[in-house]
């Protein structure tokens, strides 16, 4: 067995700041074996590990080098087990294997493929994915874990299992819903769930207008942050440029240029020209870099919560640019064809100048302010 006290010694020597003088100081002994030491000439003496291991406050096993050397010898006897069994010798296995390593993930995700494929065993596959996702830093394990608990966890507290471990904008929860109702064979409550309904009309919520004593300006407002926010827009961005995001051009392109030029209208009309002026050229410049995408550009949602959409953009004689269907999953409704945007070649002037939408009537004068009028320029380009 080799050891990798050489390496080790000369690690933790100069982790703590230490000359080889002064380490041999502090221990009583010489410079010269110091460095006999640390360049593998010499080892130290049965009664001088201990002292050294306690000196730099690690196991004897862990300075000599053995403890992962023989951890790791001990994993792969365990593996090429599990490669030969199956059924309740393989669960035992992983038992005995989660018990000796309790912080290696990779036995506790294989005890919960056994455990799920042998059935029965709910609640130990629950205590095993919320053990396990006390220490777990990996994506992909705390996925696999996450969707084990989404689908065992009990009716009464599955949702507040999900409303604890997916944020705002990582948008699971419905994909995790659905995964749980399908493989517990109740797809029916599924479709019943207001998750379903809010993730299948979030593009309608969006372009709606505020409601009844609602502020309107309040609601634009959060339409674009809930917008950034599913798109991964960071904060700092999203404060600085609400309606253009991170000038990411994406499939909301409708929805963001709508609630922009609403903004902007609204504040006009309350008297806030700065504000309105401002939401107005992120509006132009949403639209105007639409325009300068290239044909055969791709775009896509940038978030599952429509399910997955690609799309590849294309422009024909007449000018109007068509999207035609690259990756889809998750998209359409069932009896409905399928609709893919279309976009004429007055997209975006259809907001900024048609003078008989009650919208656009709100501007009031700011309808003729130069900046007003370098935004058409700007979509016109």
């Amino acid at each position: 067995m080799r050891l990798e006290i050489s390496q080790n010694l000369r690690r933790l020597r100069r982790g703590r700041g230490l000359s080889q003088e002064r380490l041999g100081e502090l221990l009583g002994v010489t410079t010269q074996s110091i460095s006999h030491w640390e360049c593998g000439v010499a080892y130290p003496d049965l009664e001088t590990v201990p002292l050294l291991a306690g000196f730099f406050g690690v196991s004897t096993d862990e300075l000599l080098g053995v403890a992962g050397t023989c951890a790791e010898t001990r994993k792969e006897q365990y593996r090429r087990m599990l490669d030969a069994s199956s059924g309740d010798e393989r669960i035992a296995l992983l038992r005995d294997a989660r018990r000796e390593f309790p912080r290696d993930l990779e036995f506790a995700r294989l005890l919960c493929d056994a455990l799920d494929s042998a059935g029965g065993y709910d609640n130990e596959i629950l205590r095993t994915c919320f053990d396990a996702l006390d220490v777990c830093t990996d994506g992909y394990l705390r996925a696999v874990f996450t969707e084990y608990i989404a689908v065992y966890e009990s009716e009464n507290d599955v949702y507040g299992f999900l409303d604890r471990v997916v944020t705002d904008r990582d948008t699971r929860s419905n994909k995790l819903l659905e995964l749980r109702y399908d493989k517990r064979g109740e797809r029916e409550l599924w479709l019943s769930t207001s998750q379903f309904n809010t993730a299948r009309d979030t593009e309608t919520l969006l372009f709606r207008d505020p409601m009844k004593n609602e502020d309107p300006i309040l609601r634009h407002r959060a339409n674009l942050e809930y917008l950034n926010m599913i798109s991964g827009v960071d904060e700092e961005t999203r404060r600085r440029f609400p309606v253009l995001g991170d000038g990411v051009v994406d499939m909301w392109v409708d929805v963001r240029a709508y609630n922009g030029f609403c903004l902007g209208c609204r504040l006009a009309e309350a008297g806030d020209t700065d504000g309105a002026l401002d939401a107005l050229e992120q509006t132009a410049e949403v639209f105007a870099r639409f325009r300068r995408l290239p044909d055969g550009a791709v775009l896509s949602y940038r978030t599952d919560i429509e399910g997955r959409l690609d799309v590849r953009v294309s422009t024909d004689a007449d000018g109007v640019r068509r999207a035609s269907f690259l990756h889809r999953v998750g998209i359409g409704r069932p009896g409905e064809p399928e609709r893919l945007p279309v976009w004429h070649p007055d997209f975006g002037l259809h907001l900024f100048c048609d003078e008989d939408w009650h919208m656009y009537r709100r501007l009031g004068n700011l309808a003729h302010h130069p900046r007003y009028r370098a935004c058409i320029g700007k979509i016109k380009g």
